[in-house]
């Protein structure tokens, strides 16, 4: 009988779980509200509720549990150090309250690094010996594949590609650092670039309509959505983003020479005018011959992704 095991992607609004297959495919899947706000043991027990409903649509016992979460985190006995945006995890002990819950071993791994190994099993980066996932999004979140296995490091914090400082006079960033990677390219970064186009005079474009004259509304969705209806402006703020995410992975580039960098997450659904921006970065700055063959590649597992990684970390 086929070998299955549960995934499961934590996230600060919704936990997905799926039931996934050795193959890498989806049997079933299940979502709940994460309510972080009613604390870790409460979460843990939604968790534990989805992954008892993934067990119970198995044909035989699944192998095991494997979880993405945000943070940094000690994969080695799934505790968690932090997460930024869900107070109260310090020092979170998830894998170990998971299994004597359910009984089965389980893994607990960085979300974003969960997506890498979904994207290197299955994805844009299948059959590569080395690889880097960025994801886009409110942050940005990575994960680092080389010689086939994935990059934690000393402390297991490592491929926080994020916080990469591109420079060191910039924006103050949500780690306490200034210039990082996530200052720029992060959701809060884009917002802040497309606020000060729309306050110069003389500025004409549809976003000021579009947002109703009020900034607070502004968003890179709906940036994008003013670019892909032609708007000059809107083009240009993410033409820029493009430009900035390719000098945070021009040292990508350099440092681990991937043969194809992988970006994700919600923002990179504008890549229509981002990616060719992240070329010519990387073409024009990195090193040879590292700049002539690696790939600026969009994700492609989808939504999918966070859960089937984790569930790989058991099936593989």
């Amino acid at each position: 009988m086929a070998r299955t095991a549960i995934g499961i992607d934590l996230g600060g609004t919704n936990i997905k779980a799926g039931l996934v297959a050795e193959d890498g495919t989806v049997l079933a899947q299940a979502e709940a509200k994460t309510l972080a706000h009613e604390g870790p043991d409460a979460v843990m027990g939604r968790m534990a509720v989805l992954a008892g409903q993934m067990r119970g649509k198995a044909e035989a016992d699944p192998v095991g549990l494997g979880v993405g979460s945000p943070g940094p985190l000690d994969p080695s006995v799934g505790q968690i150090y932090f997460t930024p945006n869900m107070p109260g995890w310090d020092g979170y002990p998830l894998g170990a309250r998971l299994a004597d819950r359910l009984k089965m071993p389980v893994r607990v791994e960085n979300d974003a690094n969960c997506a890498a190994l979904a994207e290197h099993w299955r994805g844009a980066g299948q059959g590569t010996k080395t690889m880097i996932l960025l994801t886009l999004g409110t942050g940005i979140g990575g994960g680092i594949i080389v010689d086939g296995k994935l990059v934690n490091g000393t402390r297991v914090t490592a491929g926080e590609v994020g916080h990469i400082v591109i420079n060191d006079k910039g924006p103050k960033c949500g780690c306490g650092n200034h210039g990082c990677l996530e200052a720029y390219c992060g959701t809060a970064g884009i917002i802040a670039r497309a606020r000060e186009l729309l306050d110069k005079p003389g500025t004409v474009s549809m976003l000021i309509e579009m947002a109703g004259r009020d900034f607070e509304k502004l968003s890179p969705a709906l940036i994008g959505q003013a670019a892909k209806k032609g708007d000059g402006p809107a083009i240009s703020i993410y033409k820029e983003t493009g430009r900035l995410l390719g000098l945070g992975i021009v040292n990508l580039v350099n440092i681990f020479a991937p043969e194809v960098v992988i970006l994700g997450g919600g923002v990179a659904a504008n890549g229509a005018f981002i990616f060719p921006a992240v070329r010519d970065e990387v073409k024009r700055r990195a090193m040879r011959p590292g700049n002539e063959q690696v790939r600026i590649e969009a994700a492609a597992m989808g939504n999918d992704a966070g859960l089937i990684g984790a569930a790989g970390l058991l099936l593989h």
